[in-house]
C-alpha cells in the first residue's frame, strides 16, 4: 500500500485514516493517526496518537505519545515526555519523563530523570535517574504472589528506585533501592542503598546500607557498613570499614575488614569498627569469630548463644557473654574479660556465661580479669579449683570458667583493670 505524505503547520493539528502515512510536523504540532504503518517526525513540540500498527515517531522538542496494539514501535523524543505503548517489542528514547510498555521486550533510555513501568516482557532499561517499576511487582524476603516477569536489565546511573518481578534480572544503579522477586538477581548498587530480594540465588553488590535476602544460596559484597538479612540459605557476606550487622535464619560465612570473619547458623554477628580496635560481637545463635591482624575485641552473646571465638596474629580481647563461649588465643596478647551484669551495657557481653578458654599463656602480654576479684579472693571464697588438670573458677552469679591445661594461675596472670 502507497503512503500517504502530510505536513502539518506549526500549531496545528490533524487526524489520518488507517492508511500507511508520513506527517511532518513544523513545531507544536498535534497529530491523530489509524492503524496503518507511520512515520512521524515533528520538528518541535508535539503530541501523537497513533494505532496498532508499526510506527516510528520521532520528537524534537517536549512531547507525548500514545500507541496502541503489539506492534514494535519506534519513539524518540528529544526533550521532555510522556510515552505509552502498547505490548510491541518498544524502541524508546527520552530525554526525561515517563514511560509506559505492555508485555513486549522493550528497550528504553532516558537520560534525564524518568519514570519507567514495565510489563512481564524482559526488557532493557537506562535512566538518569528515577524509578522502574515491572508488572506491578510486590516483592520481599519472604517471596510471596510475583508476576512471572522477564529477564529485566535496568541501569540507573543517578539515584533511582527499582521494582520488578520474579524474572533473573541484572540492576545498576549510582544509589537507591531495589527490590526484586524470586529470579537468581545480579543487583549492584555503587553508593548507598538498601536491596530486598526473594527466594532465587541473587548477587549482591552495595557501597553501604541494607540487604534483605530470601531462602536461596547468596553472595552479598558490600564496600562499606551494612544491615544484611539472611534466609535459610548458605550465604557469603563481605563487609568493609564501619558498623555491620549480619543476621542469617540459615548458614552464612562473613568476612570483615582486616581479615575477621565469622560464620552463622541461626544466629547474628555484629563486626564493629571502634577505632583503635575492630570489635566482633556474638549477639545470638551459633556463632564463630575468627581474629585477623589488626586488634580485635570478641564479645560474647546472649544466654541462648553458642560463640566460638579464636584469636588472629594481632592482640585480642574477649569478653565472656551470658551463653556458652569457647574461647581460642590466638598469637598476639590476650587478654580474657568477664563482667558482672551491672556493666555490660558499657562492656558488652553478659553475666552467667559457660565460658572455656584455650591457649591460655601471659608470656606475650594479656591475661585474665574477673570483675570484682583477685586470685586471694576467689581462693578465699573456694571460687578456683584444679579438676581434672584445668583450672575452673564458678562465680556467685553463675559465670563459669575453665582455662584448660592451666593448673598454676598465679597472682600475676589476673589483671585488675580491664580495656
Amino acid at each position: 500500500m502507497a503512503s500517504t505524505n502530510i505536513t502539518i503547520p506549526a500549531g496545528a493539528s490533524a487526524t489520518v485514516t488507517n492508511g500507511n502515512t508520513n506527517v511532518y510536523g513544523l513545531g507544536n504540532a498535534t497529530l491523530t493517526a489509524g492503524n496503518g504503518t507511520d512515520f512521524v517526525h515533528i520538528l518541535g513540540n508535539g503530541s501523537v496518537a497513533v494505532g496498532t500498527g508499526p510506527d516510528t515517531i520521532q520528537i524534537g522538542g517536549a512531547g507525548a505519545v500514545r500507541a496502541s496494539g503489539s506492534a514494535a514501535d519506534q519513539v524518540t523524543i528529544a526533550g521532555a515526555g510522556k510515552i505509552t505503548l502498547g505490548g510491541g517489542a518498544n524502541q524508546i528514547q527520552l530525554g526525561s519523563g515517563s514511560v509506559s510498555v505492555g508485555n513486549g521486550a522493550n528497550r528504553i533510555a532516558v537520560s534525564g530523570a524518568g519514570s519507567v513501568s514495565l510489563g512481564t516482557g524482559a526488557n532493557t532499561v537506562t535512566l538518569g535517574s528515577g524509578t522502574v517499576v515491572a508488572g506491578g511487582a510486590s516483592t520481599g524476603r519472604e517471596g510471596g504472589s510475583l508476576p512471572s516477569n522477564g529477564n529485566d536489565a535496568v541501569t540507573v546511573v543517578g539515584a533511582g528506585a527499582v521494582t520488578l518481578g520474579g524474572g533473573a534480572d541484572t540492576i545498576s544503579l549510582g544509589s537507591g533501592s531495589v527490590s526484586v522477586g524470586n529470579g537468581a538477581n545480579r543487583v549492584t548498587v555503587a553508593g548507598a542503598g538498601s536491596v530486598r530480594a526473594g527466594n532465587g540465588a541473587n548477587t549482591v553488590a552495595l557501597g553501604s546500607g541494607t540487604v534483605s535476602v530470601g531462602n536461596g544460596n547468596n553472595l552479598v559484597n558490600v564496600t562499606g557498613a551494612a544491615s544484611v538479612a539472611l534466609g535459610t540459605g548458605s550465604d557469603s557476606v563481605t563487609v568493609g570499614a564501619g558498623n555491620s550487622t549480619v543476621a542469617a535464619t540459615g548458614h552464612a560465612t562473613v568476612n570483615g575488614a582486616g581479615g575477621v570473619s565469622a560464620t552463622l547458623a541461626n544466629g547474628q554477628v555484629q563486626l564493629l569498627n571502634t577505632g583503635a580496635y575492630q570489635t566482633d560481637r556474638a549477639v545470638s545463635g551459633a556463632v564463630t569469630l575468627l581474629g585477623g591482624s589488626g586488634a580485635t575485641r570478641f564479645v560474647g552473646g546472649a544466654s541462648a548463644s553458642n560463640a566460638s571465638m579464636k584469636g588472629g596474629t594481632g592482640n585480642a580481647t574477649f569478653v565472656g557473654g551470658a551463653g556458652h563461649d569457647t574461647l581460642q588465643a590466638g598469637s598476639g596478647s590476650n587478654l580474657f574479660e568477664f563482667f558482672k551484669s551491672t556493666q555490660t551495657a558499657q562492656y558488652g557481653g553478659g553475666a552467667g556465661g559457660t565460658h572455656v578458654i584455650q591457649g591460655f599463656n601471659t608470656a606475650a602480654g594479656g591475661g585474665l580479669y574477673v570483675e570484682g576479684y583477685t586470685l586471694a579472693q576467689l581462693q578465699s571464697l573456694g571460687d578456683i579449683k584444679v579438676v581434672g588438670g584445668n583450672t575452673v573458677i564458678t562465680l556467685a552469679d553463675r559465670t563459669s570458667i575453665t582455662l584448660v591445661g592451666v593448673t598454676n594461675l598465679s597472682a600475676n596472670n589476673l589483671t585488675t583493670t580491664a580495656t
